[in-house]
Formats: structure tokens, C-alpha cells, sequence
């Protein structure tokens, strides 16, 4: 709930601030029972008044408030003082029952529809209500095309809010035209997209908004924000702000000064500050309700360190800080104010980028600090005791979420062998630590693990508990609940663990898996040289999720071991090449929840052991997987049409949904009669479709989805026998030149990459092709770029991988080949790109 007396209804004198009186009024409302708080679908919290309430407060108000619902615009009384409106965009009646009401002084408008005359019918109609409206307060307008305010706006010298929501991305939206920066009573301005595109940066100019001294809250793009020239004269400005330092009049970071009010800012350009001194004049410390501030400074690393430390150490914000954002920082040592740890208030903390920072303050001092991220510290070495803080007692005492990414030279993390660090630690993730050998002991309360790139060699601080002194275990009681007790036993609370792309990681003790018995979920990928450690190997039953992946030695045991995970939903296999074989049905008969089992490049597997003894499974995606598929019989049997069907022995495997890319993989003996079959989808240069397969599932098969099948020439006719079919894809299909009648329950038809008498049939026919109605066929010429989900790999590979490899090096090379790459890849996508999304 916001409160700005935006109507002027109220009176508020200098010595309480319109946000203060609202709160209060707010509190008093609740505690009457006036609004009571509810959350809808979204998880918003909203406050909400009661159907009776709203019924009297209506009845009262009838005279000074409507509330009009499309054409319904009888006898509206010329005393209204507010209205909502929702309305077509064509409605000429509008124009005519709002034009009497000259003492409006709040207009909520919501267009229903479309302007199909670009934009002039309703500017037309908003132009005539506003030069009407003289006495006009509040202006609300909520469209789902580009809205664009008549120059008339400028006139409503009363105006104190000023809205303009789109809720659609299908057109830009309009700035403000240049007499709005005359409304020098506007308190708070507004202008919402469904997303950054909607805006067209390059036509927006925002040199007058400086004017508008009386703003509150102003609800922009910050890309918009940064333009703004000699934004300090916005003195009671609320809020969020971004501001970008120039070398020029109207962007030195001295206009900051007088915007004591701001409670979010982001500063940018920060290599443009001329010295230390022109820092200090921001006065951030003195901004009493910043709670979150952003420090940024771009460009390469050959500033003097010493610089920017002297400037940082007068960009001090106030203590009640909360969030704290560091990025680009080129010097060596911590700011004194983050050293000193006044800033005991704080909550999150993310340094990002400060390559040369080597000295990290004692953060394990802050009693509130929940999340910490280091990213790309690049001349951190070591993390010792300084780290903590603390010489004995709690450290971190409420981190929840602990991150280091791309420490590039971090080789040590000493263990304390007093205190207890990080006692609430939820989260912890390692990534592109190439250099970091082990890690501490984890705390009992750790939930989560990841580590991807890291040159660990082995996991023993998994199984291994921190020692605690007395004194520190006297500490902690006064900081959490007794919860923690039975976990200092030798009890983990440890759900996920994820380690990718480690290729020093040699040993992972499976036996330590029976401390875990909350887990839940488990990935290990990309980590070629594990060794199998142990003869017990052991999963806990209370794991959900196994992903394993090229992980040396140790695929064979863990596979083998998931028959105590007796709850796992989800396994999948990638790149295994040490698997020849999948358990036997004496391993997948006790895995009575598995619903979803993947096989994806495991190039030496050979049998699919005994898949069709797990009864529950939904999902089977098989890909990639060559000796599996060599078995097969020649493609001339598999295109047979069959008219009758061998008997389908009770224990053949079930499954919903049947991902694969050899259709001769169909061949092998657990799924020769696979069956219940809803939807298959199948991504081979075939010339032939699987017609036993179809067949045999003609009672269930929903949905048909064949790509990349370039030999393809016909689909057979008892196609048209499958009485449950919904939707075909064919894609890719170049010497597909006809399509036979299918079956009356087919709903949707998309070929795309057909040969050209194909699409000529289709565009030929009038109403019905292939008994189906020609709105719901789609046939392109064009391959429409469809990828199959289940081809993609799993979360072994960090998409982000070579992304910021050389940063900083041939920045701008290539990049006017890639701008034109990129827009001849738009230009023929764009056409299809809604074809692609459906059938996604």
C-alpha cells in the first residue's frame, strides 16, 4: 500500500512527511478491520476490503465516485469527483458522458482491446477529456497497445500522479510528450511495460523531468533515469534511482547530494569522479532511508588502485544500510567503512569484478548478513581467520547463502579451530575455483551444495562436522533455536548436491552417503577421474533425483546402488561410457516412484538391463547411445504394415511419453512391445515410420512429433487408424510430396521443410485436407528450426563457460560481422518464430 495524497484530499503540514501520515493511516485501517491483508495466485500480498464495506462505501459515495463497467454511462451526476472506467477504445459515448464532469479529480481509464486505427481514435478521445478536465489530480491509463497522451496533458496544472501502464509486448511504448515536464505539481509519474524492450530508448528525451522538483516517486526504466540531466533538483524524490557519472555539466555524482529521501541507488561511471573529493560531496552517509546501494565502475584495470580506495572511502553510506553492491573496484584493501563494520545492518553483500581486491574485512562480525557473493576477486588467495572476525564465538551468524565464483588464484580456505562459523548456512556454492584444493568442515545446517570447476581432489568435509568450543556453542544458543541439537550429533540436513566439472576430484567415499539422509537430490558430471572408493555403496532412500555423467570409476557403483533409493522420481545418465549394461529387474522392480529415466550418450551400452520391471515410469527419453541401436533389424522390416500384433507379454514396459533418436532402438528386447504410449517423438534421417509402434499404441499415442527426417517420403495409410491422434509434426521432410487421410481426431498438422507440392496441396484446398480442418494445418516450405527438448544436455556443461575468457582482450572484434549475423537471423526466424513457441 503507497500513500502520496496524490488528490490533495489531505493537508500535510512540513513537520510530517505524506509517506509517515500514510503508514499511519494504513495501520489504522488495518487495526479497524477497514482492509485486512490477503495473497492471491501471484504470492503478492494485498490489502483487501470486505464485499459489505465495499457495498456501503459505495452507496455513500455514489455522488463523488464511480466505478463504469464497458457502455455503462447512465446518469452519471455532474458532482463526480472520481472515476474508473473500463472501456472499449471505439466508445464515442465515453467522450460524450465525461465531457460534462468539469471537477473531475481522479480518471482511472483500462481500454479493453485493440486501436485499430493507429493510435488517432484514442488520442483523439483523450485530447477532448483532458481539455474538459482542467481540475484533474490523478490520470491513470492502462492499455494493451501503445498509448500515446495528447499534448493537452500539459494543461492539467493540478496533476499530481500520472500513470501509463501497457500490458502487452506486440508495440513500443510512447514517452510522455514535452508539456508534461510543465506539470510542476506532478508527485509521482509512471510509465510501465510488460519488459525492457517495450521501450524505445533512442526516442525518449528526458531533459525536462528536472523540472518537475515536486516528484516522489518516479516510475521509469532506470536506462531512462540515467538520463536525466541535473537530477539533484529532484530533492524529494523516493525511491529508486539510478545515476550514471559523467565528465559534463548536469552528471557530476555532487548532484546526489541534495536527494536525501532515495532509498534504492545505483551509481555508474564511478571512473569518471574526478578525486576524492568531489566523492564526498554525494553525502551518502547522510541519506538517513538508503537501504540499498549499488557501486559500479566500468572500463580496463589500469587505474591506480590507490584512487579509487580514496574515493570509496568517501562514498560511505549511512548504517542503516541493508544490500550493498560492489562492481569494478580496482583497489587492493577493504573501504574503512566496511573495515570498521559499521554497517551492522546489512543484510546482502555481493562483490563483483574487483580483480585486485586482496584483503577481505572480517564480514563474519555482521549479525545480520544473510547472503554473501564473491565474484571474480581475482587476487584472493587465501581466507583465514580475518575472514571470520571472530577469535572465538559465532561468525556469520545468519548467513543463509554463501557463493564464490571465478576466484581465479584463491588456493586456501582455513578451518577455524575455534568459534562456529556459518551456523545457519542454507546454501554453498563453489564455481571456477580452479586452484582451491578442500574447504572447511560444512556446517549440520548446509541444505545445499555446488561445485562446478573447482580443483578439489576430495570431498571429506562432507562427512565431517565442526568441532565446536564451549564457548561457542554458549554463543550460538542465543542465536538459534534448539532445532540444531540432534544435527551436532553427526546428522546432515544436506538436500542437493551438485559437483560438475572437476577434474582433480579423485575420491567421493559412497559410504559417507548413509549420513544423508535428508538428500534428495544428486549430480555428479564431468569429472573424469573418480575413483570408486569402498565396497558399500549405498544411496539414501530418501533420494529423489541421480544424474551421474562421465564420472570415471565410479559410474558402475552408482548405478548399481540406486535400488535403496527406493523414492527416486528422476535418474539420468549422460556421457557414461564405463556403463555396458543397466541394473537388472531385481535393482528397478524396488524403484516404485521412478517416473522420468534418461539415457543419453552412453556410447558402450549395450543392454537396457531390466527397464520393463519399473512399473511407474512416465518418461523415457534414449539418445545418443550407438551400440544399443547396432542390433537392429534392417529398416524394411520396420516399415511393414502389420495386420495383426504378436501378444504383449504382461511385462512390458509402460511409459507415457518415448523420447528416442533410433527408431532401431525399438527393436531391442524390453521395447519391442512398449506400450500406453501417449506421446513419441523421434529424431533420425528415417525413411520409414515406426509403424509397429504406432500401431500398438493406437489406443493411447496422443501426439507424434518426427524432426530431422530427410529421407522420409511417405506416411503410411493405416495412419489413419489411430483413433486417439491429437497432433502430428513432421519436420524437415524434403522429399514428402503427399500426406494420406488422417484419423477424424487429429487437431493440429504441422510439416515444415516438405517438398513443394506438399505446401502447393495444402494452399490449393479449400476447408478440409486430410480430414482436417485447413485452420489447424500448418505447412512451410522453410524448416521452422525445431529443436527437441530431450537433445539438450544436462547440466554438466556451464552455459556461461568461455563466456568472460577474455574479457577485456579484442572487445570489439567481430562484432559489427555478429550485429549482421544476428539481424539476418532475426529476419528469418521472424516469420516463424510463433510456430516454433506452440509447438514447444
Amino acid at each position: 500500500m503507497s500513500y502520496d495524497n496524490s488528490t490533495g484530499s489531505t493537508q500535510i503540514g512540513d513537520h510530517k512527511k505524506a509517506n509517515i501520515l500514510g503508514k499511519e493511516i494504513e495501520h489504522f485501517l488495518i487495526n479497524s478491520s477497514f482492509y485486512f491483508k490477503d495473497t492471491y495466485y501471484d504470492s503478492a500480498s494485498y490489502y483487501v476490503m470486505h464485499d459489505l464495506l465495499r457495498d456501503l462505501a459505495r452507496s455513500v459515495s455514489s455522488d463523488e465516485c464511480r466505478s463504469i463497467q464497458v457502455n455503462d454511462f447512465q446518469c452519471l451526476p455532474k458532482t463526480l469527483r472520481h472515476i474508473y472506467v473500463f472501456t472499449e477504445v471505439r466508445n464515442d459515448s465515453l467522450l460524450q458522458e465525461i465531457l460534462p464532469l468539469r471537477h473531475l479529480h481522479s480518471l482511472v481509464i483500462v481500454f479493453k482491446g485493440s486501436d485499430p486505427l493507429q493510435n488517432k481514435n484514442h488520442v483523439q478521445m483523450l485530447s477532448g477529456i483532458l481539455e474538459g478536465s482542467k481540475s484533474l489530480r490523478l490520470l491513470s491509463i492502462t492499455t494493451n497497445f501503445s498509448c500515446k497522451l495528447p499534448n493537452a496533458v500539459g494543461n492539467l496544472i493540478h496533476l499530481r500522479h500520472l500513470s501509463i501502464r501497457q500490458i502487452t509486448v506486440d508495440s513500443k511504448l510512447n514517452w510522455f510528450p514535452e508539456t508534461v515536464c510543465k506539470l510542476y505539481n506532478l508527485r509521482v509519474m509512471s510509465l510501465l511495460g510488460q519488459s525492457e524492450s517495450d521501450y524505445d530508448y533512442a526516442k525518449i528525451n528526458a531533459n525536462g523531468l528536472s523540472n518537475l522538483t515536486n516528484l516522489r516517486q518516479l516510475r521509469i526504466p532506470d536506462t531512462i533515469i540515467i538520463k536525466i540531466p541535473h537530477i539533484g533538483k529532484l530533492r524529494t524524490l523516493q525511491g529508486s534511482v539510478a545515476f550514471d557519472v559523467r565528465k559534463e555539466s548536469g552528471y557530476t555524482i555532487s548532484e546526489l547530494k541534495t536527494m536525501a529521501d532515495i532509498s534504492l541507488l545505483s551509481i555508474g561511471g564511478l571512473e569518471n569522479v574526478r578525486n576524492a573529493k568531489e566523492a564526498y560531496t554525494a553525502k551518502l552517509v547522510e541519506k538517513k532511508n538508503l537501504r540499498s546501494l549499488s557501486l559500479f565502475w566500468s572500463g580496463n584495470s589500469s587505474r591506480s588502485p590507490k584512487r579509487d580506495e580514496q574515493l570509496i572511502d568517501n562514498l560511505e553510506p549511512c548504517a542503516k544500510l541493508v544490500d550493498l553492491t560492489i562492481q569494478g573496484y580496482n583497489g587492493i584493501r577493504s573501504p574503512c567503512w566496511m573495515a570498521d563494520l559499521s554497517l551492522f545492518n546489512l543484510t546482502s553483500i555481493s562483490l563483483i569484478d574487483c580483480i585486485k581486491w586482496e584483503y577481505l574485512p572480517g564480514l563474519g562480525k555482521l549479525p545480520n548478513l544473510k547472503v554473501l557473493e564473491l565474484n571474480r576477486l581475482w587476487a584472493v588467495e587465501k581466507i583465514d581467520g580475518t575472514f571470520y572476525g571472530k577469535e572465538d564465538g559465532v561468525s556469520f551468524p545468519s548467513l543463509k547463502e554463501l557463493r564464490f565464483d571465478d576466484m581465479l588464484r584463491w588456493e586456501l580456505w582455513f578451518c577455524l579451530n575455534y568459534g562456529l562459523p556459518f551456523p545457519q548456512l542454507d546454501t554453498l556454492t563453489l564455481e571456477k575455483c580452479p586452484k582451491l584444493r578442500e574447504f572447511p568442515p560444512l556446517p549440520p545446517s548446509t541444505n545445499r551444495l555446488h561445485i562446478n570447476d573447482v580443483g578439489l581432489v576430495s570431498l571429506s568435509a562432507l562427512y565431517r562436522v565442526s568441532s565446536f568450543s564451549k564457548d561457542a556453542v554458549s554463543s550460538l544458543s542465543s542465536v538459534l533455536s534448539k532445532s540444531l541439537v540432534p544435527q551436532q550429533k553427526g546428522e546432515f540436513s544436506l538436500e542437493v548436491l551438485s559437483i560438475k566439472r572437476c577434474e582433480n576430484f579423485i575420491h567421493l567415499p559412497l559410504e559417507g552417503f548413509r549420513k544423508l539422509k535428508s538428500l534428495r537430490s544428486l549430480l555428479i558430471g564431468k569429472c573424469p577421474n573418480l575413483e570408486a572408493c569402498g565396497s558399500d555403496t549405498l544411496l539414501p532412500s530418501s533420494l529423489n533425483e541421480l544424474c551421474i555423467g562421465n564420472c570415471g570409476d565410479l559410474e558402475e557403483p552408482l548405478a548399481s546402488s540406486v535400488q535403496s533409493a527406493t523414492f527416486l522420481t528422476r535418474l539420468s545418465l549422460e556421457g557414461c561410457a564405463k556403463i555396458t549394461a543397466l541394473p537388472p529387474a531385481e535393482v528397478f522392480s524396488k524403484l516404485t516412484a521412478l517416473k522420468w529415466l534418461e539415457i543419453k550418450n552412453c556410447k558402450e551400452l549395450v543392454s537396457l538391463g531390466g527397464i520393463n520391471a519399473i512399473a511407474s515410469l512416465d518418461n523415457l527419453e534414449i539418445f545418443g547411445c550407438e551400440k544399443l541401436a547396432l542390433g537392429s533389424l534392417s529398416e524394411s522390416l520396420l516399415a511393414c504394415d502389420v495386420s495383426h500384433e504378436k501378444t504383449v507379454e504382461s511385462s512390458s514396459l509402460k511409459v507415457s511419453l518415448l523420447n528416442i533418436d533410433k527408431q532401431s532402438i525399438l527393436l531391442t528386447e524390453q521395447l519391442r512391445h512398449v506400450s500406453s504410449v501417449r506421446e513419441v517423438e523421434m529424431v533420425e534421417t528415417l525413411a520409414y515410420l515406426p509403424v509397429q509402434l504406432l500401431l500398438h499404441n493406437s489406443a493411447t499415442l496422443q501426439k507424434v512429433v518426427i524432426s530431422n527426417a530427410s529421407s522420409l517420403e511417405s506416411v503410411p495409410l493405416s495412419i489413419a487408424s489411430l483413433n486417439q491422434l491429437r497432433v502430428l509434426m513432421i519436420c524437415e521432410v524434403p522429399k514428402m510430396k503427399s500426406l494420406p487421410d488422417l484419423p477424424i481426431s487429429v487437431e493440429r498438422v504441422h510439416i515444415c521443410g516438405c517438398h513443394p507440392a506438399l505446401e502447393q496441396h495444402h494452399n490449393n484446398s479449400i476447408d478440409l485436407v486430410w480430414n482436417v480442418l485447413k485452420e489447424n494445418i500448418e505447412v512451410l516450405r522453410k524448416p521452422c528450426g525445431y529443436e527437441p527438448v530431450f537433445l539438450q544436455d544436462l547440466d554438466f556443461e556451464s552455459e556461461e563457460e568461455d563466456e568472460e575468457e577474455g574479457e577485456g582482450e579484442g572487445e570489439g572484434e567481430g562484432e559489427e560481422e555478429g550485429e549482421e549475423e544476428e539481424e539476418e537471423e532475426e529476419e528469418e526466424e521472424e516469420e516463424e518464430d510463433i510456430v516454433v513457441k506452440s509447438w514447444k
